[in-house]
């Protein structure tokens, strides 16, 4: 299916945070949704709108110390600019077609205004979604048959040169979208673990979890996923407190450890990881450790130097993935898998994941949050890991932002009614549903991208128009 991009409108809503959400080197408080509406036209003249979401989070795409919150969301503005201003007009393309010759460009001109490749893949991955909503909806079928039959076109280019005797076509159709998901609950630096670590603190009168103990309680969650700070002494201690707190909820539990980039080189986290280990506190819990994700700094990640034992738990890589070909690099060094993030672009997590088909079974793509927020932008992510097969997900903007508060009291209705499995009423306010530690996914198959309705567009502001 060929297709010329005729207008791309972007708008911004603020959002707060209930909780504060500490990762990295940052403590999210507030932050910005992005949403696109991109109309597209067929070889036939029929016009269609697709839509986009995702949250311009500070401190992921670019980690820049004196860079602040506002500096950052500036150049995620700016990277959506770059990649509309590529994607108007020009000759009839398949959406992938469109996604791969555009590339370069973008990243080029990225790269001229002090943009990094991360930040430039933000721009086109919400235009490659909002595309792709509109193609689905042309041809009248849900996300999961249009890559199921590979709508997109998805093939051999310049940025899959690894793939040049692969019948993408053939994976594609062998793809079975999950109808649930578990949920990986994020257990941030910032959080409290029981009540205790309440004392003190202002805590939100909206009768939703607060700390980790009553997340359990109320979610029952059965995977996690577990921040470290770099601090090694820290961690160790932070770990034996949520090792008590999760072997006291379920003794199959399981979770993931996220370094954020916290360790100058591989050698200095793998010395803190071996002291998890062999604590005999902690040393039983450690063992039931899923995958360790982006534990060195981007720029160390590569390092020819860096060979990681296979006796570890698998090492993934997440901000390090900033290129079409950075998993490929990864595989080289021994890292077994490897982030699947919408904000990075759809098809970089399709042709990542067939690589991990390629490789067996020993290496994984996993599905990781951005604090994605309810309404299109948590149900495009959680129908892109659906479909990826993955068995849980990461989630956490259920948990740090109360819901669609903030959107119209319309909006959230239209947003329950059309998706009625996957979200809830609480307090009068539309929620993300977890049951027994599990999101059902059934909402999600209808005509379009994930999505049977979209936001009111009264309540953000304008901020980009290009025809």
């Amino acid at each position: 299916m060929k297709i010329v991009v005729d207008q791309i409108d972007c708008f911004e809503r603020p959002f707060n945070l209930r909780l504060p959400f500490r990762y990295g080197i940052v403590t999210l408080e507030k932050a910005i949704q992005a949403f696109v509406r991109i109309r597209v036209s067929n070889a036939t003249g029929r016009y269609q709108t697709g839509w986009s979401a995702e949250v311009m989070a500070p401190k992921w795409f670019d980690k820049t110390p004196h860079l602040s919150d506002q500096a950052n969301e500036q150049q995620l503005r700016e990277s959506i600019r770059i990649a509309a201003s590529t994607y108007v007009k020009g000759d009839p393309l398949t959406p992938f077609a469109l996604h791969a010759s555009r590339y370069r460009t973008i990243v080029d001109n990225a790269r001229q205004i002090g943009l990094n490749p991360l930040v430039a893949s933000y721009g086109q991955a919400l235009l490659d979604r909002a595309i792709l909503d509109a193609c689905c909806q042309v041809k009248g079928i849900n996300f999961f048959d249009a890559i199921n039959t590979n709508l997109p076109d998805i093939k051999p280019s310049a940025l899959t040169t690894d793939f040049s005797h692969f019948d993408m076509d053939r994976h594609l159709s062998t793809l079975v979208p999950r109808a649930q998901l578990w949920l990986r609950h994020t257990i941030g630096m910032a959080d409290a673990l029981d009540d205790t670590d309440l004392i003190g603190r202002t805590v939100p009168d909206d009768r939703l979890p607060v700390s980790l103990e009553q997340v359990i309680s109320v979610h029952k969650p059965r995977y996690f996923k577990i921040k470290l700070s770099g601090d090694a002494l820290f961690d160790r201690d932070r770990l034996n407190r949520i090792a008590k707190a999760l072997g006291s909820a379920s003794q199959h539990s399981r979770f993931s450890l996220d370094g954020n980039e916290q360790y100058e080189s591989f050698d200095e986290f793998h010395e803190a990881f071996l002291q998890f280990r062999d604590d005999p506190s902690i040393a039983s819990f450690i063992s039931r450790c899923l995958f360790i994700e982006q534990p060195v700094k981007r720029e160390n990640t590569f390092c020819r130097t860096t060979r990681i034992p296979a006796t570890l738990p698998p090492v993934i890589i997440d901000e390090a993935d900033s290129g079409p070909d950075s998993f490929v690099e990864a595989l080289q060094l021994g890292y077994r898998g490897v982030s699947s993030k919408q904000c990075k672009g759809i098809y970089r997590s399709l042709i990542n994941h067939a690589r991990v088909r390629i490789h067996g079974p020993h290496f994984l793509i996993t599905a990781e949050d951005l604090t994605t927020q309810a309404g299109i932008n948590v149900q495009q992510d959680l129908a892109l890991a659906a479909l990826l097969g993955i068995e849980h997900i990461e989630k956490n903007g259920h948990f740090y932002v109360k819901g669609m508060a903030g959107t119209g009291a319309d909006e959230q209705r239209r947003f329950l009614q059309a998706h009625p499995t996957l979200y809830q009423e609480i307090n009068q306010t539309t929620h993300l549903r977890i049951s027994d530690g599990k999101i059902d996914l059934r909402d999600l198959s209808g005509h379009g991208f994930a999505t049977q309705t979209y936001p009111d567009f009264k309540q953000s502001t304008p901020v980009l128009h290009i025809n």
